[in-house]
Parts: C-alpha cells; structure tokens; sequence
C-alpha cells in the first residue's frame, strides 16, 4: 500500500494501510472510489473456512473527507462480498451491493455509507432480484440494475430476466421500463446524464431513456 506525489519517482507507505486491525494476509481492498475530496475504499476480510459456499466473513470500510491525507476505519460483519460501491452525489454517503453466498434469505443488498461516521443501512433488499450494478442520477435518482432469481441459490450460471428498480427516496422502490427481452447474469449500468441512461448485459446494450 504506497502513494507517490512525484509522478511515480518517489512511494511512501500509506498510513491508512495500518489502521484496519483485521489480518493483513486475510484482508483485500477490492473497491475505491473518489468524489472530490471524499473517499471510500472497501476491502473484503477471507474466512480461514474451506467451506466454498461461505468464503467470506466480513468486511472493512475506510473513509476519507481530505482526499486522502487521513483514514477512519471500521469493519463490519458479512457473509458475501461488496461488489459495486457508488457516491450518492453531495449527501455524504456512499452506496454498496453487497452479495451473499449460498441460500441466503436476500441474494443481494444495497446499503447506504455514512461516510463521516461508516454506520451502514440496507435500503434495498428483495427476495426474487439479485442486484448487481447500481448508478445515482444528477437528480439523486438511484437505479439499480437487477435480474430475476433463479431458485434458492444466490448465483447460478444461467441468465436471468433483467429487472430495472428506481427510487428518489431510498425508501419506495419502483420498476423501471426495460426491454422485455433483456436477460442477464451481470447487467452494467453506465449514465451520461438522466436522460441518456444504458444498461449493457451479457447479449447487447440496452437505453433506458
């Protein structure tokens, strides 16, 4: 974990490295993200478990409000993994989707990141839709990118009907008009403004608006 101010001539270790207090070898930073001066990394904490189906125990946020001069820390207890982190515009919070392994009651959840104190809430959790991209409009509009479950399992090899939810509020979510045609494992949401908004999936593009 180094940073360099010179260009790449000169790596200095990063403190924040040091702050979490999880295991360095059981612990990898797989999500960072910057909005002018606030920043978020996530990292996932491995399970010493064999067990394939629940190979992770937890994760760990750090924040920054200084564009990176200084880190808090905090680790919070998750059997899946954070796969999609986005900034909610000014507000100062973050978005996650976090998936579960396994038969896990929800497949997926989206959480909210306080990023001044790390407190974290689901705000988006269904049991038929696995979540999995996520992007906020300039008029905090928040799309989610979803597909159809498939059994009791959270992830199966197999494309599923593609399931497009809004919400303003973060409270009532709504169905976004899709093509009918669209499945998908991992659709891909990409917005250039709020009206001109794709979803990219596993067999073509697709404009939502």
């Amino acid at each position: 974990d180094l940073e360099t101010n010179s260009g790449g001539k000169d790596w200095a270790k990063i403190p924040a490295s040091d702050i979490p207090k999880s295991p360095a070898e059981t612990t990898s930073y797989d999500s960072i993200f910057f909005a002018g001066p606030v920043g978020l990394i996530a990292g996932t904490i491995a399970s010493e478990s064999v067990n394939p189906a629940r190979p992770s125990i937890g994760a760990v946020f750090l924040a920054s409000t200084d564009a990176g001069k200084t880190w808090d820390s905090k680790a919070i207890n998750l059997r899946g993994r954070i796969s999609c982190m986005r900034m909610l515009n000014q507000t100062g919070r973050g978005l996650a989707i976090v998936e579960y392994f396994g038969k896990a009651k929800f497949p997926t959840e989206l959480f909210t990141i306080d990023i001044g104190t790390l407190e974290t809430r689901a705000v988006f959790r269904q049991t038929d839709k696995v979540a999995r991209d996520a992007v906020v409009l300039p008029d905090g509009q928040v799309l989610v990118a979803s597909v159809e479950r498939l059994g009791e399992m959270s992830e199966v090899p197999i494309p599923s009907k593609l399931k497009m939810m809004e919400s303003t509020s973060l409270e009532t979510w709504l169905p976004e008009s899709s093509d009918y045609r669209a499945v998908a494992m991992r659709p891909m949401l990409a917005a250039a403004d709020a009206h001109n908004v794709w979803v990219a999936t596993d067999r073509k593009s697709t404009r939502l608006n």
